[in-house]
């Protein structure tokens, strides 16, 4: 009688047709999470690309202002009234008025674009951790795969002479396998460039920060992170020694300066005034601009004659190089004082006696 059944299988064949599945399943599995490691690849570039035409943006803007700054001195040279009757006093005002309006949408732009840069060095982190993880399971796919060409092997030189099968099977799998290494290695690679990449964002970001919280013209801290930096010279006195020295800084008759020369001139000794100071005390510590022409200087674990010999030091500087004098008060902080109260008693002491020096 003849059996029209198709032979049973095997549970050796069983078990090897079941490898097989899985094998392709895992490697299908990895593609798919390499197409959707291309996908956030393709997204972080874009971004990359609306960041840089922000920089674009802000820098144009500099430019700008920098292109009205040169007109301004240009235009100063010439006559005193232009064809419609303003003077250039006026349009020196209102040229300067126009340069910082840019200056001000300069430092919004590049505080977005600080931010931007932030969470871009985060995703990039990411997605080096996720090509990590993609490795990592092509290391244990390739694994599985050189164990089971061992176990080919064994077979193959007991069952080549009946059937040609293995032989093949074995030969898929070593491709399989070298290809399955080669990715992994490609991804170790991509994961490598993407956390490089994160760590330039991330200082860039860092970089575009500091430019936000720093005064465009004189490099100094504008107020709201000023206050911040000195609060924390008032931790650092509390954890220390104790002693931290504030200094009121005032540029005398600036606004005589502005109405004899032009704002472009009262810009020069703004920035001569910040360059002098900061020549003249340690590189931490901290330099706020506090008003138009005032600052604020702290110099933590310094004592009341060593600050007021370093600021006759910068007066004597100054003097030497413009006709430019600054009038400082000095405070001491008690121990209890907030920041705002120190300030006030140092601004204080500088209008006790001006132009003289004075301290408290």
């Amino acid at each position: 009688m003849t059996n029209d059944h198709p032979a049973s299988t095997s549970p050796r064949t069983a078990r090897r047709l079941a490898a097989d599945q899985r094998a392709l399943e895992g490697d299908q599995t990895l593609s798919d999470s390499d197409q959707t490691q291309a996908d956030v690849d393709q997204t972080t570039s874009e971004a990359d690309g609306a960041r840089a035409a922000a920089d674009q943006v802000a820098a144009d803007l500099d430019q700008d202002a920098a292109d009205i700054d040169h007109a301004e001195r240009a235009s100063s040279k010439h006559a005193a009234v232009d064809p419609d009757g303003a003077s250039a006093e006026d349009l020196r005002d209102a040229e300067y008025e126009s340069t910082r309006a840019k200056r001000r949408t300069s430092t919004v732009v590049r505080f977005a674009t600080a931010l931007a840069r932030a969470d871009a060095a985060t995703i990039r982190d990411e997605n080096a951790a996720h090509r990590d993880r993609i490795a990592c399971e092509r290391d244990v796919a390739a694994a599985a795969l050189d164990a089971e060409i061992e176990a080919l092997e064994v077979i193959l030189d007991r069952t080549l002479a009946q059937s040609p099968s293995p032989l093949k099977r074995f030969r898929e799998l070593c491709r399989l396998s070298g290809e399955v290494r080669v990715r992994a290695a490609a991804d170790r690679a991509r994961a490598a460039v993407e956390r490089e990449d994160a760590a330039d964002f991330r200082e860039g970001a860092v970089a575009e920060l500091r430019a936000a919280h720093l005064d465009d013209l004189t490099g100094a801290y504008r107020r709201g992170m000023g206050r911040r930096a000195l609060g924390l010279e008032i931790e650092r006195a509390q954890r220390g020694d104790g002693r931290l020295m504030v200094a009121f800084v005032d540029i005398d008759d600036m606004k005589g300066v502005n109405d004899r020369a032009g704002h472009t001139a009262g810009d020069d000794v703004l920035r001569a005034v910040v360059d002098t100071v900061r020549s003249h005390v340690r590189p931490y510590d901290p330099i706020v601009r506090w008003g138009g022409d005032e600052f604020v200087v702290a110099l933590g674990g310094a004592g009341r004659e060593e600050v007021a010999h370093r600021f006759q030091a910068i007066r004597q500087a100054l003097s030497e190089h413009q006709p430019t004098t600054i009038s400082v008060g000095l405070a001491e902080w008690d121990g209890h004082e907030s920041i705002d109260q120190l300030v006030d008693r140092s601004d204080a002491a500088l209008l006790v006696e001006r132009p003289r020096f004075r301290s408290w």
